[in-house]
Parts: C-alpha cells; structure tokens; sequence
C-alpha cells in the first residue's frame, strides 16, 4: 500500500456578517446547524481533510474571519500566505453579494494568486431571494472562480463546494502556475436548481 500524500492549504472565509460563514464551516467539520452563536471577532480556526482516490487527502486549514467593517484591517491580515479564499453572500440580502466582490478585491490585493471559491448561502430561503444565481454565476465565470449555491441548515452543497476547492488545492501542488491557468466555473442545471427548490420551500 503507497503511504498517503497529504496537501496542506491555508483558506481564508470571508464576506458580511450574518450570511452563515460559521454555519457553513460548522456543518461541514462538525456535522451541525447552530443557529445561534458568538460572533466571530478576530478569526476562528478549523480544519476539514477531504480523501482523494486512496492514496492524496488534502487537508484545509480554514480561517473563519469577522465580518464586521471595523473589523476589515485585522482580516487583511489573514490573507497572507493563503492560497484559496471562500466569500460567501447571502442569496437573500443584495447587499451582502455587493459588499462580497469588495471583500474579494481586497484579498486579491494581498493575494493575487489566491483561488476563489464565491458561495451564495441560504437557499433553503428560495422565496426570499434577492440575488439571481445567473448574476452571480457569470460575475463568478468572469473572474474565474468558482461558484456555488449552498445551504448551512440542510446542508446542501456544502460539502460538495468546499471539496471541489480542495481539488484545485491538489493541481495546485502539482503545478504552482496553475492558479493562473484555470479558468473554471461551477453552478447549478435547471434539474439540480428544481430539486433543490422542493426539498428547501
């Protein structure tokens, strides 16, 4: 039996307060829903290890960061040394998605290299939406992130984003310029948006 490789990665969770940042890394190293829960102030600190065929796992080491304003300047400081950032925006809050893409311009002025992965959290809210998936899948398409739709109640694609990231993780090891090369961009079909209408509303 080969011995396991292990990648290593630095990720940063940015975006808003209250657009379910800690619910989403909750759920996914955790198993859980908490819907109630102390503010994130400065960062917390999690880590999930996602298996690739039987002998790669990449392991992620996620810094879940304010999102307060006043907040801003210490976040920037988490930036260094990251190679993927995940910003997540509320599907039912236009702002927070507005406020998203400036939080993603200041991280790729410490970290222009860093992979993207845009969340849009909170479908299990479908009939509250503000932000169209078509809006935000082409300004992820155009900038070359990838993109995703998820839900921290039910836990819908949440695992399922978070790995697809640790996969770039993986080309990433393997080939330093792939950052720059890749140009790759994941949303839902019409088939996968229906179902996931009925289960959640």
């Amino acid at each position: 039996m080969n011995p396991i490789k292990t990648y290593q990665f630095k990720v940063v969770l940015i975006g808003e307060s209250d657009v379910g940042k800690t619910c989403l890394v909750l759920r996914l190293t955790k198993g859980i829903f908490q819907s109630l829960h102390v503010t994130t102030i400065g960062s917390s600190f999690y880590t999930k290890t996602f298996s690739f065929e039987e002998d790669e796992e990449v392991k992620m080491e996620i810094w879940d960061t304010a999102g307060q304003e006043r907040y801003n300047s210490l976040t920037r400081m988490y930036f260094r040394g990251a190679v993927g950032a995940i910003c997540v925006y509320d599907i039912t809050n236009k702002n927070t998605f507005v406020e998203a893409k400036k939080r993603v311009e200041d991280l790729k002025n410490e970290s222009p290299d860093s992979i993207v992965l845009l969340i849009g959290n909170k479908i299990d809210l479908e009939s509250q939406r503000e932000v169209k998936d078509e809006e935000a899948a082409q300004y992820a398409e155009e900038n070359g992130f990838l993109f995703y739709e998820t839900s921290a109640v039910d836990g819908a694609y949440v695992e399922e984003s978070f790995k697809a990231l640790a996969s770039l993780f993986r080309h990433y090891y393997n080939n330093p310029n792939f950052i720059q090369e890749y140009t790759t961009h994941i949303k839902f079909n019409e088939d996968e948006k229906n179902q996931q209408k009925k289960k959640c509303c």
